[in-house]
């Protein structure tokens, strides 16, 4: 067939108006969702911060996990900052005394307690009894279920190191959860869940089989339960991004990671607005390309490669 009359076809059913009219109005439909998305972020980061003591309550107490080191510690000085009585809970009680003395110089005005609770024994009965003995006499406002372990890989992994990881990033979310949400639900104020998920339950990562289905659980556990209590409680499901922490640092350098302050103060930014976020901008951006047809595809391979780093330098028990 003569190449100018296809030519000349085509060009006549580009003419026509019907596909004038589909075409204008798809334009329209792109043009609309990115100035949409556009609008969004700019409302994320620029929306006005709320003053958390007056929406939680004054003397109040936070309620930290996994408090003694790293993103923990982290919520625990910035919740104190604010005013909040902070309530420190890890395993070893000697790490929890020296953090607790740190903190109470550090914030003359503000009241610590420690909690000293081995989150692998959540099975065992009678160990969430003694926390919630520990906890009835406080007004608790906030709630932030950090603790949690890294996993080895699947098939190397011991028996009983696979049941830690369940009990440690699973148990201890929904049974700190439970222990307080009848609490939250009678109180004149408004409260506070944060639970720690991360990007690495945003997308399948050979490398992170159970540690990634346990992230992956905390964020849809915290997203279910916040269309349970969203008229009372404010609960955010924090997909963590990388974070610039000592360990972390002896694996890939000074440059892996946002800083723990900026990290927990855009976590706390959120309060009250997002249920599901990153927290800081960047992770924020992070995790929504993650969560990309083109993000999955890129950063895959690169947290694998980096959590295959993680467990070559620090081998796990």
């Amino acid at each position: 067939m003569d190449m100018s009359k296809i030519f000349d076809k085509t060009q006549t059913i580009l003419q026509r108006k019907d596909l004038k009219t589909i075409g204008g109005l798809f334009g329209l439909y792109v043009a609309s969702k990115l100035a949409l998305k556009t609008l969004s972020a700019l409302w994320y980061i620029l929306k006005p911060r709320r003053d958390l003591l007056r929406r939680y309550g004054n003397n109040t107490w936070a309620v930290v996990t996994g408090a003694t080191d790293g993103i923990g510690k982290q919520y625990s000085k910035e919740l104190a900052s604010l005013g909040f009585n902070v309530v420190l809970v890890s395993r070893s009680e000697k790490k929890l005394e020296a953090v607790k003395s740190e903190l109470e110089k550090e914030f003359p005005n503000v009241q610590f307690r420690i909690l000293a609770a081995d989150f692998s024994k959540s099975l065992e009965n009678g160990f969430f009894q003694h926390i919630e003995k520990e906890l009835k006499e406080l007004d608790v406002s906030i709630l932030i279920n950090n603790v949690g372990i890294m996993d080895a890989f699947f098939w190397e992994s011991p028996v009983n190191y696979t049941k830690n990881v369940l009990a440690v990033n699973q148990m201890s979310c929904v049974m700190m959860t439970k222990l307080l949400v009848e609490h939250f639900k009678t109180r004149k104020h408004r409260s506070l869940i944060v639970n720690v998920s991360a990007d690495i339950g945003v997308v399948a990562v050979a490398t992170a089989t159970l540690l990634g289905s346990t992230k992956r659980f905390v964020d849809f556990f915290s997203r279910s339960l916040s269309e349970e209590y969203k008229d009372r409680i404010d609960i955010i499901s924090h997909i963590c991004g990388p974070v610039m922490t000592p360990s972390a640092a002896e694996v890939v350098g000074e440059s892996s990671g946002i800083s723990l302050k900026s990290c927990v103060h855009g976590v706390l930014a959120q309060a009250g607005y997002e249920t599901r976020a990153g927290g800081h901008w960047q992770h924020q951006i992070h995790f929504k390309f993650l969560s990309s047809w083109l993000g999955k595809r890129i950063m895959v391979p690169v947290l694998d490669n980096y959590l295959q780093d993680v467990l070559r330098k620090h081998p796990l028990s």
